[in-house]
């Protein structure tokens, strides 16, 4: 395996793609439409990982979004970052991509690892749904949040899949 230079502190080689199935499902069952794609960003600064906690739906994510029509997902992380948090980013790097294929949709998340621009936050600049969801910025200690991934009790019915994904989409965007 052919490694690149290190990005902060780990090593990347070869990029994920890793495919989930709901139960009772296999590739003939797979839904097309609607595909949602969607690029997250995995940044660290002194040690922290930067998360939103969005209290009403009662989940950890990373910050990230869906993307527009037309829209790379490179763009998108750029993007929805600079929206959800106000921090621009600068080295972006690909890391891995997480397909969950569900019953009646597919969701298509890739993560990106990336550095801060600047340590200065702009303005957020959150949808109304967001606003509406409580969202919170925070900075976690990677081992806590990896707790909080694998242990967690949501109230979401969702809650566990979504942050099994996100579990899956740091771990493996992350080489040996």
């Amino acid at each position: 395996m052919a490694f690149k230079k290190p990005f902060s502190g780990f090593w990347i080689g070869h990029y994920m793609k890793i495919e989930l199935f709901a139960d009772g499902m296999n590739r003939k069952d797979i839904v097309k439409d609607p595909w949602r794609k969607a690029s997250r960003a995995i940044i660290m600064r002194e040690g922290l990982l930067l998360v939103l906690y969005v209290p009403k739906l009662d989940v950890f994510l990373f910050p990230g979004g869906g993307r527009e029509l037309g829209e790379s997902a490179l763009d998108c992380v750029l993007r929805e970052v600079l929206e959800e948090t106000g921090y621009p980013i600068m080295n972006v790097k690909e890391g891995a991509t997480v397909v969950e294929y569900f019953h009646d949709s597919t969701w298509e998340n890739t993560y990106f690892l990336a550095n801060l621009a600047s340590d200065q936050p702009q303005a957020v600049n959150w949808t109304e749904e967001e606003k509406a969801y409580g969202m919170e910025i925070k900075w976690m200690d990677p081992q806590d949040f990896l707790s909080i991934l694998d242990e967690y009790d949501s109230k979401n019915p969702y809650g566990q899949a979504i942050h099994q994904r996100e579990f899956l989409g740091m771990v493996n965007s992350f080489g040996q």
